[in-house]
């Protein structure tokens, strides 16, 4: 497992050699952003479910789960750039704190409107109570 560092080392050095020239800063920050999305996102859940978890459960589903969040997430800010860029245009500062508010809100409403029943949101629900119940217990 000590190669990954290595390998993303490697793989940062490479991509943002190529891109240097012809992207200037842009092409390191995007050699930065792949190698960590190279080790972080592909190889990482491959390694932690094969040696880490008691569950064997293949990595598939994992990315297939992710995939689900990312299209929802990106749904989400579609809807958000329209609804922002056609009701708070030329607004200045108003506009800003408008264009805030309806991402602040929208986000967690949609997800956890979509993750309600899954395991996940179940445990935060479960978590959530039992801090409302040891503030209530010592505000008492």
């Amino acid at each position: 497992m000590y190669w990954r560092p290595l390998l993303g080392a490697v793989v940062n050095i490479v991509i943002s050699i190529a891109l240097v020239n012809p992207l200037g800063i842009y092409g390191v920050i995007i050699g930065t952003i792949s190698a960590d999305f190279f080790t972080f996102f592909l190889i990482e859940p491959f390694v932690l479910h094969k040696y880490s978890f008691d569950v064997i459960q293949p990595t598939v589903h994992y990315y297939i789960k992710h995939l689900k969040y990312m299209t929802l997430l990106a749904l989400i800010g579609g809807v958000d750039w329209l609804i922002c860029s056609h009701f708070t245009v030329g607004l200045g500062w108003i506009s800003v704190a408008i264009h805030i508010l309806i991402c602040a809100l929208s986000v967690p409403v949609v997800l956890c409107a979509a993750c309600w029943n899954q395991p996940e949101m179940k445990y935060i629900k479960g978590l959530t109570k039992n801090i409302i119940g040891n503030i209530s217990k010592r505000a008492n």
